[in-house]
C-alpha cells in the first residue's frame, strides 16, 4: 500500500521535474541569448552612434563659433547668439538646444528653442572635466537626452553646451 501511494507523487515528481527542466532550458537556449546580445548590440549601436553625432555637430558649432572670434576683434553675448542660432539651424541632425554658458554654468547666449525652463545646468565637476577633455558627453536618459559640454577656445570662460534628444527607454534598457 505504500509503494501504491507513492507512486503518483514520484510520477508527478518526475514529470515536473522533467517538464521545468525542458521548459527553462527551452526558455534560455542559445536561440534566445542570440537575440537578447542582438538588442543588447543595437542598443548600444543606437547610443554610440548618437554620441557621435552630438560630439561631430557640437565641434562643427564650436568651430563656427571661434572663427567668427578670430574674424572679430571684439564679439559681444548679443552677436554669440546670431552665431549659435545660425549654426543650430544648420547643423543636418539638428540639436535640441544650444547655449553659451560661462565657468559658472550661467546662460550667456541661447540658441533657437533653447529655454531657460529646459536648461539643466553642469555641475562644476563636469565643467573642469570639460576643461580637461575638451569635450564632455553627458548622458541623461531619465530626460531623454545626450548633452555635449565643450569649452570654447578663442573666447575665455565660455563654454557650447548643446542637447540632442535620445529614446531614453532604450538606452535605460542597457
Amino acid at each position: 500500500f505504500a509503494i501504491m501511494a507513492l507512486l503518483p507523487t514520484i510520477t508527478g515528481a518526475v514529470f515536473a521535474t522533467l517538464s521545468v527542466n525542458m521548459g527553462l532550458e527551452a526558455w534560455f537556449s542559445d536561440r534566445v541569448g542570440r537575440v537578447v546580445d542582438s538588442s543588447v548590440a543595437a542598443a548600444q549601436a543606437y547610443e554610440d552612434e548618437h554620441r557621435r553625432d552630438l560630439v561631430t555637430d557640437a565641434q562643427a558649432l564650436a568651430s563656427v563659433i571661434n572663427a567668427t572670434k578670430r574674424a572679430a576683434v571684439f564679439i559681444d553675448d548679443g552677436q554669440i547668439r546670431q552665431v549659435l542660432s545660425r549654426g543650430q539651424r544648420e547643423i543636418q541632425r539638428g540639436l535640441r538646444e544650444a547655449f553659451v554658458i560661462d565657468g559658472t554654468g550661467e546662460i550667456r547666449a541661447r540658441g533657437e528653442r533653447s529655454y531657460l525652463f529646459d536648461y539643466e545646468e553642469p555641475t562644476r565637476e563636469q565643467i573642469t572635466e570639460a576643461d580637461a577633455e575638451g569635450i564632455l558627453v553627458i548622458q541623461d536618459w531619465d530626460n531623454d537626452e545626450f548633452r555635449a559640454l565643450m569649452p570654447l577656445d578663442e573666447i575665455p570662460d565660455r563654454y557650447l553646451y548643446v542637447t540632442r534628444t535620445v529614446d531614453g527607454a532604450i538606452l535605460n534598457q542597457l
